[in-house]
């Protein structure tokens, strides 16, 4: 009992104090109910543009963009033609596409395209999340480039560069031939350290986690895909109309859809990829083969170099690399690295390594087909 009324004693001083001082303050702290959250940021429309960062400094060499306004600006100066040669794009935030269908940057088919993205774009470890690509015709395989970047195309002397970027969640379906969340073609372009998780790309053919094809000179280094699905298909579409014969919904990979160049003195580099497909139901599909943990087809011949190694391909099962039907090749082209490479390729596969449900198997030199 006394101390409840020494307890009053104190609170009652307190208040006399408080009354008499000439600095008197009330606080009001917001209060929520349990199914309440503090608010969150406004989440992107899908169709509002800012290229405020842009215009208001185009001498510089270097723009930094931190929000989806500022990315799908830079979407829209692709496509009225500035490619931004020599210049650096550094993202400066994490960015949520609030699950909004995008355009991509430097969209068009490839080969030609007129509208490319030919400059830097770093990351800086930053992610790009909850955004779909959806593309569908009734002509498969007509080459438009679907990717988050569509057409990154460089030169030999100054190669296009997308690095330090990481993609979730996710979804691209395209009825093209080349198609990745990051990059859906590059020419004569480095793409490194890029993480895809969580993501899932389909496309006719020509599909990867990151890049869909790497043509000419360039590099895919040190990319990951964290459980992305990668399918080659015709998805049941009877309608679709497949413009040849000979052709087959394959080229899928964990990492690139195809790394391709026949030009003497060029070189591709596939380098300290890796593929964790932890989660059983991901896997790397292909309608027909060939299909590859790592690449789908890996050409780098006529006197063309490149290197092929340090990549690791992790899987729970066999069967999360598979293809359902023979193309008519003449070999099986379902391997642990690459599905089907040239012959006369100039280039080494070494030093990779697969791993199922924990065993690890280093692989020295070659590209061992999977058995089940």
């Amino acid at each position: 009992m006394k101390s409840i009324k020494t307890i009053i004693a104190i609170i009652t001083i307190v208040l006399v104090a408080v009354s008499c001082s000439p600095y008197r303050y009330i606080v009001f702290f917001p209060t929520y109910d349990n199914n309440d959250s503090v608010p969150a940021e406004p989440v992107w429309d899908g169709e509002s543009a800012s290229t405020d960062w842009y215009e208001d400094n185009q001498t510089e060499e270097s723009f930094s963009v931190d929000s989806a306004e500022d990315l799908k600006g830079l979407a829209e100066l692709v496509s009225a033609g500035t490619d931004f040669s020599g210049k650096t794009i550094d993202l400066a935030d994490d960015v949520d596409l609030g699950g909004h269908v995008w355009e991509p940057i430097g969209a068009g088919k490839r080969e030609g395209a007129a509208k490319v993205f030919n400059g830097s774009f770093n990351g800086n470890g930053h992610t790009i999340s909850n955004f779909t690509i959806e593309y569908t015709t009734e002509t498969m395989d007509d080459g438009q480039a679907i990717g988050f970047f569509g057409n990154v195309e460089g030169t030999s002397e100054n190669p296009a560069k997308i690095e330090n970027l990481n993609f979730k969640d996710a979804v691209i379906a395209s009825s093209s031939n080349t198609a990745g969340v990051a990059v859906g073609y590059a020419v004569y372009a480095d793409i490194s350290d890029i993480t895809v998780k969580n993501s899932t790309v389909k496309a006719y053919q020509g599909a990867g986690a990151v890049v869909g094809r790497l043509y000419h000179s360039g590099s895919i280094e040190n990319c990951r895909n964290i459980n992305t699905s990668v399918i080659t298909s015709t998805f049941g579409n009877e309608d679709w109309v497949v413009p040849e014969a000979t052709s087959y919904p394959y080229n899928a990979g964990g990492i690139a859809g195809a790394a391709q160049e026949k030009t003497p003195g060029v070189f591709i580099n596939i380098k300290g990829n890796t593929v964790q497909l932890t989660d059983p139901s991901v896997t790397i599909h292909a309608e027909y083969e060939p299909v590859g943990g790592i690449v789908g087809t890996y050409h780098a011949q006529n006197g063309s170099t490149g290197e092929f190694s340090g990549n690791t391909v992790e899987v729970v099962s066999t069967n999360q690399i598979i293809a359902d039907e023979f193309a008519g090749t003449a070999s099986t082209q379902r391997g642990w690295f690459v599905g089907g490479y040239a012959s006369g390729i100039k280039t080494t596969i070494k030093d990779n390594t697969y791993i199922v449900d924990g065993g690890n198997t280093p692989v020295e030199s070659g590209n061992p087909m999977i058995e089940d």
